[in-house]
């Protein structure tokens, strides 16, 4: 059975369906929050007090639905970024309702002074029934009529009919946490790059929608970060790098030459660039693009030379060695770390 950092049950306020133990699991618990609800409804104050807290806990919360699901129930779990059922389960929703009990003999005046008295509890009632449809159409993107069309119904909706309506996002037996998702193109640019140049990525699920790139759970958004910072710290660029096509042949060197290349100068830092750090690797890229940057400006105040090539000014600038290539890639991994950090 999946691992739940939280089961309710029972009736909806009552000691094992209590705001407050929903409270104070949230606050302990930094990471994502795993909840099963069983639930036939009841109060709906805490009902709506359930869903704030799941609403309102910042690394999100998942919700499953086991059994019957209802009334106060379906209300607690709307506060979840993601919401699973069981393939058995049953999800019911309904009008908004009171007690009303009457015990004793009434006069006229009396039967008056109750109508109204009930006229106005109804439409305090209408009021509640507004606010708990408007909370359905968020999650099921349906106007507020059908919803509210839907609770006068107050039938019982399989699975799979609770599914359709919108009112959960997969009917599964063993749920999983929330998904991370990429759905910046620029990003899934950068990832792409990123794994070009030789950072492993975590395995990812199949995209929902065309230009999206589901990352899997928390746990794997993690190894992607760790993967960007090993990437930056190990690795490596070949500044010497020159065009094949006006590369000088190679002169074998003599022992007494290879000797002195080998040997470090005094005084001479032998780091190897696997043993910087993120920010001595990106202060090196920056102080690089610096200097091609004002290389740039020393030769556009220069006459340019005559020339029959068209050039498009527009066309994207593709690196052209590995230093290069390394830079742009830094900058990309380092704009995509501060994205999820």
């Amino acid at each position: 059975m999946p691992k739940f950092d939280i089961t309710l049950t029972g009736y909806v306020g009552s000691e094992t369906f209590y705001p407050d133990d929903v409270r104070r699991v949230s606050e302990e618990t930094e990471e994502p929050l795993a909840i099963h609800i069983c639930s036939p409804g009841g109060s709906l104050a805490d009902g709506f007090e359930i869903h704030n807290i799941i609403r309102d806990h910042e690394a999100g919360a998942s919700v499953h639905y086991s059994g019957l699901c209802a009334s106060a129930a379906t209300i607690a779990g709307l506060g979840a970024r993601k919401i699973t059922m069981d393939p058995a389960g049953f999800y019911m929703i309904h009008k908004a309702s009171m007690q009303f009990l009457q015990w004793a003999n009434l006069n006229a005046d009396d039967c008056r002074s109750l109508a109204e008295s009930l006229s106005s509890q109804a439409e305090e009632l209408d009021k509640f029934d507004a606010a708990i449809a408007r909370l359905y159409a968020a999650r099921c993107k349906r106007p507020v009529a059908e919803m509210l069309q839907q609770m006068r119904t107050g039938n019982w909706l399989s699975a799979q009919e609770a599914l359709e309506w919108g009112f959960v996002d997969e009917i599964t037996e063993k749920p999983e946490g929330i998904a991370v998702k990429v759905e910046d193109s620029v990003s899934l640019d950068a990832l792409r790059e990123l794994h070009a140049f030789g950072c492993s990525l975590p395995p990812v699920a199949v995209a929902a929608k065309a230009g999206e790139l589901p990352l899997g759970t928390l746990s794997d958004q993690a190894a992607l970060l760790q993967n960007i910072k090993d990437l930056l710290n190990n690795s490596t660029m070949n500044t010497n790098e020159q065009n094949p096509q006006t590369a000088p042949e190679a002169v074998p060197a003599t022992s007494e030459q290879t000797a002195q290349n080998e040997a470090p100068e005094a005084g001479h830092n032998t780091e190897t660039p696997g043993n910087k750090t993120d920010a001595e690797l990106l202060a090196e890229a920056q102080a690089r693009i610096e200097a091609l940057e004002a290389e740039n400006a020393e030769l556009k105040k220069k006459p340019g030379a005559k020339t029959q090539n068209v050039v498009n000014q527009q066309a994207p600038q593709t690196p052209t060695n590995a230093a290069a290539k390394y830079v742009a890639v830094a900058g990309r991994a380092r704009d995509l770390f501060n994205k999820f950090k």
